[in-house]
Order: C-alpha cells, then structure tokens, then sequence
C-alpha cells in the first residue's frame, strides 16, 4: 500500500489498481507505511517524499518452478517501469519472447514453452503492467492500449539487449500487441518471425457488436471498479463472469483492467496493422481452435487471409483423423494451424498438436536465416 501525490491529488493504490481520492493542495494524509518510514511522522503533506515511495515487489522463486522470475528497470512512454518477466532455457539459445494476453500473465505459457525449453530455445515471458506481476507506474501513463505495450515490449527488448527474436509468439490479446511492436522502426530488423496463438481479429465477436456501445460499457465498468466503496464489490461481482469466458486473471484488478484495455482497442487501426505487416512478408505461423468463445471462426479465417497466408497452407487438425495434408516443407514459411474442438486455450490444452508445428515452423526459419545458409554452403563445398 502507498500512496503518491499528483496534481492535487492522492493515489490510494492496492495490488494493481488506483481509486481516486479529492484532497486539498496541503492537506496531511496519514503514513502509508504506518510510521515506519524515515521520518517517523504518522501524518505527511501532498507532495513529500514519503508518500512517493513503494514498497518493492518480493520475487519468490521456488526450486521446483520452471520459470526463473526477474526483475529489470526500462524506460518506456517517458517513465521508468520495473518490468517482471520470466526466464527459462539456455542463455545462449535463440530467443522467443511469449506475449500473454488480457487479463492473463506468464503463467499460461508453461505447457508451450516447456518443449521450446527442451529443444534449446531461451524463453523469455514479460508481464505488462496491470497484469500478472509487474506493477503499474504511479505517473498513471500507461494506458493498457496496443501502442503503449508496444512500447513497454521494445524497453524490455533494448534493456535485454538482444540483438535478434527469432520469434515473436502472442496469444489472444498479446498477438496485437505484437503486430504493434513488429512494425516499430526500431524493432522491424530484430524480429525474424511471429506465432498468433488464438488472436483477436479484424473486427469484434459478433456479441460485442455494435462495438461503440460496448466501448462505453467498458470504460464506465473500469471506472466504477476504482470506485473506494463500489469498487470492490463490483469486482467480486465480476469475477465469476471473467472466469466462464476463460478470462482469468493473477487478480481480480487485472481482470478490470482488461476491461479498459478492450475500450481502447482500436479495430480500423487493427486492420490497418495487418496490412502493413503482410506487405513485410514475415515468417508467420497461426494456431486457432474451431471452438473458440472469443475470436469466432470466420474472423480468424478473415484474419489468415488478411495475412497473406494461402488456403493451401493451412492445415486442419482432427482429433481422430489428425492433420488433413502433408507436413509442411521447409520453405513454406507462412503457415495456419486449426485445431478441431480447439477453444481459445489452446496454447496449453493441445500442445500435442502445437508443439511439432511450432518446432518445425522454428527450424523452417533458422534455415533461412544468411548464417544458416552461409553454413550449408561451405559443409556443400
């Protein structure tokens, strides 16, 4: 618990959420660490010190964890932000940084990355402010919108220093953000190919339309969640309907951040985002259920054939049956994976199925890559 003074304002902030009390310019606001700071004083003024200082986040790594969690200071949107993120793999191997979605954390990736892990791959999982561990910054910047995790992705990466992302790998909510962060300047030559796992489309599931309306819906939710009395309940009240759209979050405060997230969510600019990606003609490769409750079918196929990925080059998985065609060759290099009675869980419920696809689809890549055929050629000679 701390709180922060801005602007004539006192931020009274939990976990992950704000409620936005009025006080006077001088008003004295009692000590958030209960005396136990420095000066000692039990009541403090707007503005000093005491009342700008947070608590550090404990990282708890336990021995039997498969994840490494770490934290690392970045710069982003003009303000610094203590980012979270898991680790897992050789240090040495080739990078994939998983992107989890709304209202999600790294958690989920677990069964995917486990493989990758095996195979060599580093994985690296980033949590977004507001979700999973990493906490939101006290200026109130960051906004859950696709342009400001994009950011946050590109300070993680440029702290990190590393010079290539073999893959880039997003789900639901996180393939967005993604897209954004593929297509900044600064991080179009570090990217060497993408994974859409379950990704919002081009336009809205048909029970959010027409969207403007929800948009309010949203946002008026979100902001009668930081409410100091109907906050709470509301949140509580909330969280069974979070949990049947498979919406679960690390809290219930991420959960109402998503909210506001899905209200910012830009769908013209989603479009336009597509089409500038296909034109870079990136290695990509998508996985969909036919079940899923959030992105229906016929918008993940608009969004496959938005991508520029040919009807030839997707492959329908059957439970029974298994794949309808032929293994992918190696210089086929943007591929679509549907997975039948597959759900908007995918990425965890039927590895069996995504993991071969992915592992292929990452050694199609590498062989592509100049070094790689710089090797082949002198092995040839």
């Amino acid at each position: 618990m701390y709180l922060a003074a801005r602007r004539g304002y006192a931020f009274e902030c939990g976990r992950l959420y704000c409620t936005y009390t009025y006080i006077r310019k001088n008003q004295l606001i009692k000590c958030p660490t209960n005396t136990s700071c420095q000066t000692k004083r039990r009541f403090h003024r707007v503005g000093s010190e005491c009342l700008r200082q947070r608590t550090p986040i404990k990282l708890e790594n336990r021995a039997d964890s498969f994840f490494t969690l770490k934290e690392i200071p970045i710069n982003a949107l003009g303000e610094n932000f203590n980012v979270i993120y898991a680790q897992a793999g050789p240090k040495d191997g080739d990078v994939v940084l998983m992107v989890h979605g709304s209202p999600a954390s790294h958690k989920g990736f677990q069964n995917m990355a486990e493989p990758l892990v095996a195979n060599g791959y580093q994985v690296i999982l980033p949590n977004f402010p507001g979700m999973g561990w990493t906490p939101l910054p006290s200026s109130g910047c960051y906004n859950f919108s696709l342009p400001h995790k994009a950011q946050v992705l590109q300070g993680l990466v440029e702290a990190l220093k590393f010079e290539k992302v073999l893959m880039l790998c997003g789900h639901s909510m996180g393939c967005q953000a993604i897209l954004h962060i593929s297509l900044l300047p600064d991080f179009m030559s570090k990217c060497q190919s993408i994974c859409f796992v379950s990704s919002i489309g081009m336009r809205p599931h048909k029970l959010a339309s027409p969207y403007f309306i929800k948009k309010w819906i949203f946002t008026g939710f979100y902001h009668l969640c930081q409410l100091p009395v109907l906050g709470p309940f509301l949140r509580d009240l909330s969280d069974p309907l979070f949990q049947k759209l498979g919406l679960k979050g690390r809290t219930k405060e991420a959960q109402v951040n998503s909210s506001q997230e899905a209200a910012y969510f830009d769908w013209k600019g989603a479009e336009t985002a597509v089409d500038i990606f296909r034109q870079r003609e990136l290695p990509m490769l998508l996985f969909q259920g036919d079940r899923d409750k959030i992105v229906q079918l016929d918008i993940a196929l608009e969004l496959l054939s938005g991508l520029g990925i040919k009807e030839e080059n997707i492959a329908w998985y059957k439970r029974k049956t298994g794949k309808d065609r032929d293994d992918f060759s190696d210089n086929v290099l943007q591929r679509g994976v549907v997975v039948e009675g597959g759900d908007h869980s995918i990425f965890s419920n039927s590895v069996d199925i995504i993991t071969p696809e992915q592992l292929s689809f990452l050694k199609a890549v590498k062989q592509q890559q100049p070094d790689s055929q710089d090797r082949v050629n002198t092995e040839e000679k």
